[in-house]
């Protein structure tokens, strides 16, 4: 794989296309953002090909041309040279995949940093506070996430005067880096080795603990990697006319038009995601910064349009002025999901339209979100308030741990997880919990945001609650130890002891979803028949035959012609080859496998996937859940429950079979889609199968039952067998075994 060069943006000189899939999420925004001419500041892009390269590879003198080259261009651009004293160039290095993973890898603010540097930004500002915090960030930082330094011991670093003088600087650096190098994780003097240093650790998050762990609740793709982007460091820690923020363009919580977020003045970044920090509400931003307040409004507009989608914006102030570091679709609630898709396919200025608006909420059409509200005669009390971060009423048992969270899960237990603030490496016990109470962090925290997309209730920002050892926390008066039963309300940020009472009504959205729905359906129930799949570009060949017979155990050359997209006379023509060969036997219409075709085939299968076992090993783990929703999903096509006891599927209920329908074109679908053009690259044989797939679809939704699952055509749940079926082979394992290890 070629390792490209580095992708400039925000510079005097054109910028690339904004390809997520090459630059990642977060560079193709800063691209399209520069293209559109918001204010970002100049930066460069090492690509998602390069990780992939590292990934195979381990690093290469090509990924340092690479980071060699962008340095250089962007000294060029701002003028600013890396450690050079009187006019410093700093960066921050970014992880960035085409899908969205928030917090989940690693960043790297104001690498480039040294002493000397420090000692210039102290000149050329004037104020050594801001000199010595941002040396601060930049040492404490590289030791943590570049060295892998005990954070526990960075807590115990010199933190210096809270005025030094300018001349009072150059001891303070001392003493911070001989603190850093006594625990063996200094930074490196020379800038640019820092630099590529921080792009390796970016590289090398991909692979932590808690991104695989993410990916595997997310179902993203391991194989995929990550770009990194590399960007001029703007100073929102620069003085009382700096600062940072999150803004989301509507409420992540209910869909509900209009800014929403928190910020910090004389912060970076980190500072307001961390959940580390009592931030301030986004609205504060009108009286205290009125004219940033109005640019930020409508750039927020311009992306949202540019985008036709509620957005997640990362911004900085560095005195005075306004910069765009991020622009993304913003993770949100399901409620949010409603709301927001109904509000745009009304909106004449958007161009999402019903069936858009439709497409957006089908997948949780099944289980859509509900209002949740008390009801009389609940025993919880009101004990302590947050921040109403993520809707719903959740009831558990306290638990302070996510190891414990997790374990506790696993026997059935419902859980609420009480965390200072939560960071990448709690993400499997917020997963297991029922709920997220944090007393630190306002709602676009680490906590906030991974809370909402999960659709799991959510406090946060709650300061009235401490923590009591490891055993307890005591909030209004109340010591309450783990395991007791708790309640969190992430509509109001109440926290209530002892289990909430509550009734639940879906959300209005719901309604006007469903309708444009069956309106939907409606209209493609009476369109014209769907032609057959397209034939196969690529000549069907004997062995391609003798595969669909082994798969089959026994089939017609009717369906063979199906599974292979090819003319019925060519199949008769292999099939007469196979049977002189005995590898086909003929039981009148019929075909089944000969003596040793199973074998042959077989063979085939795992030579066919030798040179490429590690791909088709990825593409088979990541085919693991939409496989097991498609295994629930079958079993609610065939049985229904009715008054508490479960009957045969009659398919007179034709709301349950559009749910049902609906979760089929969502969850197993569209990452199936994905999967095989995968696997098309890989294996391009295997292109047959999508066509396969989605005529079965089409003719399932259009009203034809029978494409669902009908073991005797080539129903949707056929040819996933199928497609399945083969995957397993090439990989070098068996149904057996994937089925006992619970895959199958």
């Amino acid at each position: 794989m070629t390792v490209h060069p580095a992708y400039v943006f925000g510079t005097p000189w054109s910028s690339p296309e904004a390809d997520p899939d090459e630059l990642g999420g977060k560079g193709a925004s800063l691209v399209a953002m520069a293209g559109m001419g918001l204010p970002v500041p100049p930066g460069f892009v090492i690509s998602v090909s390069a990780c992939r390269s590292y990934m195979r590879d381990g690093w290469s003198e090509e990924i340092r041309t690479a980071i060699h080259d962008g340095l250089d261009q962007l000294e060029a651009a701002t003028g600013k040279v890396l450690g050079n004293a009187d006019a410093p160039l700093l960066v921050s290095v970014r992880s960035g995949a085409a899908v969205s993973m928030p917090g989940m890898m690693d960043t790297i603010l104001n690498a480039g940093m040294t002493a000397e540097v420090a000692e210039g930004l102290a000149r050329s500002s004037g104020d050594p506070v801001f000199a010595l915090d941002t040396l601060r960030r930049s040492l404490l930082g590289f030791a943590e996430i570049v060295g892998g330094a005990d954070p526990r011991l960075l807590q115990n670093a010199p933190a210096g005067p809270t005025v030094p003088t300018i001349e009072d600087l150059g001891p303070h650096c001392t003493e911070l880096t001989e603190f850093l190098i006594n625990i063996g994780n200094s930074a490196p003097r020379e800038p640019r080795l820092q630099i590529i240093e921080a792009v390796r650790a970016v590289f090398e998050s991909w692979g932590s603990d808690r991104a695989i762990t993410y990916r595997e609740i997310e179902g993203i793709d391991n194989a995929l990697g990550t770009a990194v982007s590399v960007q001029t460091m703007v100073f929102g820690n620069r003085g009382e006319r700096s600062g940072t923020g999150v803004a989301f363009t509507r409420d992540p919580a209910t869909g509900a038009p209009g800014l929403m977020g928190d910020f910090l003045v004389s912060a970076q970044g980190e500072d307001v995601v961390a959940g580390t920090h009592a931030s301030r509400p986004l609205a504060d931003m009108a009286s205290l910064w009125p004219e940033q307040w109005e640019q930020l409004t409508q750039m927020s507009r311009t992306l949202e349009h540019q985008y036709q989608d509620m957005m997640d914006l990362e911004f900085t102030v560095e005195d005075g002025v306004l910069w765009m570091l991020q622009a993304r679709r913003a993770k949100r609630a399901p409620a949010a999901v409603f709301r927001s898709a109904v509000d745009m396919a009304v909106d004449p200025d958007m161009t999402v339209d019903r069936a858009e608006a439709v497409r957006r909420c089908e997948h949780l059409m099944g289980t859509p979100p509900t209002i949740t509200t008390s009801t009389d005669g609940s025993a919880a009390v009101v004990i302590g308030t947050g921040l109403a971060a993520s809707p719903g009423i959740a009831t558990g048992e306290l638990c302070l741990d996510p190891d414990s969270a997790v374990e506790r899960a696993a026997r059935g237990v419902s859980v609420i997880l009480v965390r200072q603030e939560t960071s990448p490496a709690d993400i499997h016990g917020m997963a297991a919990s029922s709920g997220i109470l944090t007393t630190l962090g306002g709602r676009v925290s680490h906590a906030a945001v991974v809370a909402r997309d999960w659709g799991i209730p959510a406090v946060v920002g709650a300061a009235g609650v401490a923590f009591e050892n490891d055993n307890a926390i005591l909030v209004g008066g109340h010591r309450v130890e783990i395991g007791d039963v708790i309640s969190i309300d992430g509509a109001t940020g109440e926290i209530l002891l002892g289990a909430h009472i509550t009734a639940e009504t879906p959300i209005p959205e719901f309604a006007t979803i469903d309708a444009w729905s069956r309106q939907i359906n409606a209209e493609a129930a009476d369109a014209p028949d769907l032609p057959p799949p397209p034939p196969m570009t690529t000549p069907v060949l004997v062995s391609d035959v003798m595969r669909c017979i082994v798969l089959k155990g026994m089939t017609t050359a009717e369906m063979v012609a199906t599974m292979t997209a090819s003319d019925l006379q060519t199949v008769t023509g292999h099939l007469e080859t196979l049977q002189r060969n005995e590898m086909v036997i003929a039981a009148g219409e019929r075909f089944r496998p000969g003596e040793f075709a199973r074998d042959l085939v077989h063979g085939a299968w795992v030579e066919e996937g030798a040179d490429i076992c590690d791909a088709l090993n990825g593409i088979l783990d990541t085919f693991h859940q939409p496989n097991m929703a498609l295994k629930e999903l079958m079993i609610d096509w065939q049985i229904r429950t009715i008054d508490g006891e479960e009957v045969p599927n009659d398919h007179s209920d034709v709301a349950w079979d559009r749910a049902v329908l609906d979760r089929l074109a969502t969850i197993v679908h569209e990452p199936a889609v994905y999967l095989v053009q995968q696997l098309t690259e890989l294996v391009p044989r295997l292109g047959v199968y999508l066509p396969r797939l989605q005529f079965a679809l089409d003719q399932a939704v259009s009203g034809d039952t029978r494409f669902v699952a009908h073991p005797l055509i080539d129903s949707y749940h056929t040819a996933w067998f199928e497609l399945h079926e083969e995957l397993i082979h090439m990989c070098g394992r068996d149904r057996l075994t994937e089925t006992e290890a619970g895959r199958a």
